[in-house]
């Protein structure tokens, strides 16, 4: 019995050992795709420009191309704030932007996204945006008059 037990500890030291190593690796492999400080603040600005500037187009000429245009270059932006992945903001529904919560100490406006890959696990998503970036047309207003219906 001592003997068995003697092999039973040295077998799964060796299979730790591989494990671990495993571990080691895919986490260099990832780090090793994050992006810098510096790429995610210079997306953070020229998104936080151009968004602008694309629902000024938007408003000329309301055609699907810069629709897209809009999405990608506001999508960029909260991936750069938050680090949520594309298909939350994909996943986002306009009820659950008209029902965000405004912070009673700031002007500011959470929103919750239920739907998305690891809601199970974290629960939704939260954005959190200051009246500026969420839209002082619809901030001042209540949390349902004057916003567009879905």
């Amino acid at each position: 019995m001592i003997g068995l037990r003697r092999e039973m500890k040295g077998l799964r030291k060796s299979l730790k050992r591989g494990v671990d190593m495993h571990r080691t690796s895919v986490k260099a492999s990832k780090e090793e795709k994050v992006l810098s400080k510096g790429l995610l603040l210079e997306c953070r600005n020229k998104s936080k420009l151009g968004i602008p500037e694309a629902l000024a187009l938007l408003e000329m000429d309301p055609t699907l191309r810069i629709q897209w245009k809009f999405y990608g270059l506001f999508s960029a932006f909260l991936s750069s704030v938050f680090g949520h992945r594309g298909g939350v903001f994909q996943n986002m529904t306009i009820q659950e932007v008209m029902e965000a919560k405004r912070s009673s100490t700031e002007n500011a406006f959470l929103i919750n996204i239920k739907t998305h890959n690891t809601n199970e696990l974290y629960g939704p998503a939260q954005i959190f945006l200051m009246e500026e970036e969420y839209g002082t047309r619809y901030a001042s207003e209540g949390p349902t008059s004057g916003r567009p219906r879905s």
